[in-house]
């Protein structure tokens, strides 16, 4: 994907092997199948296929894989227009009339950053708390909101600390 070993990446050919390794049940193949699939930019020289792609991040959630609810959370979160050039996420009144492949679903939306958060995403667990402040999905709870906040917070020092230690620290008798 990347080109490693090669002169440059090709995610067309990247995505056959997420396809097969997805088959096989690999919860991180699936994942980076659909987000191939249901991505657009530059690098990018697949042809988007949102709902095939869905079905990929849906399978390695169900596998739980963090990032893959992290993202389908997103997904439902604003949803996902058809044509992505109609799409200004600064000026939400604008999305109004555009066609969307999957609509904005704030119920489906805290699901899935529910789901994150449990796996140990600290990004969904950021999300999870707002939408508990703001009534995003979920019945507003501000003891829910502080609670989840602060699980973020823990898991992001977490992150910090296991960031810190060095490949074979410790190995040496030191």
């Amino acid at each position: 994907m990347v080109g490693r070993g090669r002169d440059k990446g090709d995610t067309a050919e990247a995505l056959k092997y997420f396809e097969k390794g997805c088959e096989y049940n690999e919860p991180g193949a699936c994942l980076h199948a659909g987000m191939l699939l249901t991505a657009t930019g530059p690098g990018v020289n697949i042809q988007r296929d949102v709902p095939k792609g869905y079905n990929y991040l849906k399978k390695s959630c169900d596998q739980n894989d963090p990032m893959a609810c992290h993202y389908l959370s997103g997904m439902y979160l604003t949803g996902v227009p058809k044509n992505v050039a109609d799409f200004n996420p600064h000026r939400p009144d604008k999305n109004k009339d555009i066609e969307y492949l999957i609509k904005s679903d704030k119920k489906q939306a805290f699901h899935f950053a529910n789901r994150a958060c449990e796996l140990g995403n600290m990004f969904a667990c950021a999300n999870v708390s707002m939408m508990y402040k703001r009534g995003d999905g979920v019945e507003k709870n501000l003891d829910e909101s502080k609670r989840y906040f602060e699980i973020a917070q823990n898991l992001q020092k977490a992150h910090e600390t296991t960031k810190e230690i060095k490949f074979q620290q410790g190995l040496d008798g030191k």
